[in-house]
C-alpha cells in the first residue's frame, strides 16, 4: 500500500493525529511534502519506507510545571528512511536525514537504530540538542527535567556513536564526545566542553579526556565569573 507524494500541513494531519500527538507533542505549523509506502503482512505493518521534506515546522508540547507550553521550531526536516519488522523487533535505517534550526544544520545520514529483544544505535555524528529539545516536549520525562532542558538548552555533540545491548541484559556503548554544553539556570551551574573518547556498559562508563580541549564552567551564584579550565585524565 503506497501513499502518493502530497503536501503536508498540520491541518491535513488529522488521520495521523494518534501518532503526531504522541505523549502530548502536537504539530502547530509547517509545510512540506511526504511520500510513504506501507507493507502489511498478516494484518500487521511490516515495512514502512518514506521520503519527506518539511519546512518551518513548529511543535508544541505538554504543559510544564509552571503551566507554560514549550515549543520547538525546526527550519527544515528532510530525509529518507525505512522501518521494518525483524525476527526479534524492528530496525530503522535512514540513509538521508537532515535537521536544521536557528542554530544551524546537522547531518545524520546513515543513522541505524533497532529495538526489541536486542537494541542498537549507530550514527557517525550527531548534535543531540534538537533531539533533547523535542524530547522535553513530551510527557515521558519528569516536569522538573523538562523545565531544565527548556531553560538550559543542553546539547552534546558526539561522533562514532555505537550502542548495542540486550533488553534486560548487557549493554555496551562507545564513541567520542566532541562537546557538551548547557546554560546556567538558577543556582545550577552551566558548562561548555570538554571532549574525549568514551566507552561503557550497563554498570558505568569512562571518558578519556582530551587534554587540548577547554572547559568553561559558569556558576553565577557560586563564583560570579566564568572559569576556563583544562582537564586531563
Amino acid at each position: 500500500m503506497a501513499a502518493p507524494i502530497s503536501t503536508w500541513t498540520p491541518k491535513r494531519s488529522a488521520p495521523w493525529a494518534p501518532l503526531l500527538h504522541h505523549a502530548g507533542i502536537a504539530p502547530v505549523d509547517g509545510r512540506g511534502r511526504v511520500q510513504a509506502r506501507v507493507e502489511v503482512r498478516g494484518k500487521r505493518v511490516a515495512l514502512v519506507t518514506t521520503a519527506f521534506q518539511l519546512r518551518h515546522v513548529l511543535l508544541s508540547g505538554a504543559p510544564l510545571a509552571d503551566g507554560q507550553l514549550p515549543q520547538v521550531r525546526l527550519d527544515e526536516l528532510r530525509g529518507r528512511a525505512r522501518w521494518r519488522v525483524t525476527a526479534d523487533g524492528w530496525r530503522l535505517d535512514a540513509p538521508l536525514l537532515r535537521i536544521a534550526d536557528q542554530r544551524g544544520a546537522q547531518t545524520l545520514d546513515g543513522l541505524v537504530a533497532a529495538g526489541g529483544a536486542r537494541f542498537a544505535l549507530r550514527v557517525d555524528r550527531v548534535d543531540a540538542r534538537p533531539l533533547l529539545a523535542i524530547a522535553a516536549l513530551g510527557e515521558g520525562l519528569s516536569p522538573a527535567l523538562r523545565g531544565w532542558i527548556t531553560r538550559a538548552a543542553p546539547g552534546a555533540e558526539l561522533s562514532g556513536l555505537e550502542v548495542a545491548g540486550v533488553r534486560g541484559g548487557t549493554m555496551r556503548m562507545r564513541g567520542r564526545l566532541e562537546r557538551v554544553a548547557f546554560a546556567a539556570v538558577g543556582d545550577a551551574p552551566g558548562i561548555d566542553g570538554p571532549a574525549g573518547a568514551f566507552e561503557g556498559d550497563g554498570q558505568g562508563w569512562q571518558l578519556a579526556l582530551d587534554p587540548h580541549s577547554a572547559l568553561r564552567f559558569d556558576w553565577p551564584s557560586g563564583f560570579g565569573v566564568v572559569h576556563e579550565l583544562k582537564l586531563d585524565g
